[in-house]
């Protein structure tokens, strides 16, 4: 039996790679071995970037940076989250299950025990029930904000907020009566005045689900209302990020601005 094996999937921006970055940093620091899965994109561009003179001390021996194409094609506009989110997971989730075979193949006393996403790759999730991997959501934010999320389906059936569009039909909603009553506005959904993304989360959080865990960056002490309100809840945090463990910028710095 080989130590844990973690095959860390963040969605490909940097709010994402950077805390699981550093979270897998942590799990490698107890002797566990990780493998950070990103797109063919930021890989290259992490290969190709200032974060080079870094890389060795970031990535080197623990962690094991691999990476599949994302289908955005060159030309497209990498800010439009919504093709992203879509296109990622069209073009991944069929490679997955044969890039996870590739990974155990090479040493089958450490094969991936667990699968960790974040927000937007939900699929992955789907793809370790399938295959029989524990699983498990990296959320970034505070704990609150996933209760939230995860409150979707029930204020829809609730008939607090509209099942399209997720505007509130309520000035204020009240997520748990462990929790204060909050402006509807304040709803991390109604922010985004996208359906698209409304949609989106709600199957995302059926998918989120499926994990065992939800590994908050947050502690007891900040938010132990929302962490009590799922048996999911580890707190993990708050991670501190410094040039160590952070990816960094994935963009080549423009060095004319000094001359």
């Amino acid at each position: 039996m080989g130590n844990p094996h973690f095959l860390a999937i963040p969605f490909p921006i940097l709010g994402h790679m950077n805390p699981l970055m550093q979270f897998s940093q942590v799990l490698a620091k107890h002797g566990c071995k990780i493998t950070f899965l990103t797109s063919d994109e930021n890989y290259n561009k992490m290969k190709t970037t200032s974060i080079n003179d870094g890389e060795e001390k970031l990535i080197e021996p623990y962690i094991n940076l691999v990476s599949l194409p994302d289908g955005i094609n060159p030309q497209d506009d990498r800010k439009d989250l919504a093709k992203v989110i879509l296109s990622t997971k069209i073009t991944m989730s069929p490679m997955l299950p044969k890039l996870i075979e590739d990974i155990n193949a090479l040493d089958s006393d450490n094969k991936i025990s667990c699968i960790i996403v974040t927000k937007n790759m939900g699929w992955a999730l789907e793809v370790a029930h399938q295959l029989g991997i524990k699983g498990a959501l990296f959320w970034p934010a505070s704990a609150t904000s996933l209760v939230s999320f995860n409150s979707m389906e029930r204020l829809v059936e609730e008939g607090i907020i509209d099942s399209q569009s997720g505007l509130p039909k309520k000035q204020e909603i009240q997520l748990s009566s462990n929790l204060p009553m909050m402006e509807a506005a304040a709803m991390p959904w109604y922010s985004l005045s996208n359906a698209f993304f409304f949609l989106h989360m709600m199957k995302e959080m059926q998918n989120l689900n499926l994990g065992e865990w939800w590994l908050c960056n947050t502690s007891m002490d900040l938010e132990a209302e929302a962490i009590f309100l799922s048996p999911k809840f580890l707190p993990i945090g708050p991670l501190i990020g410094n040039e160590d463990n952070n990816i960094g910028s994935l963009w080549q710095e423009d060095e004319t601005c000094l001359e």
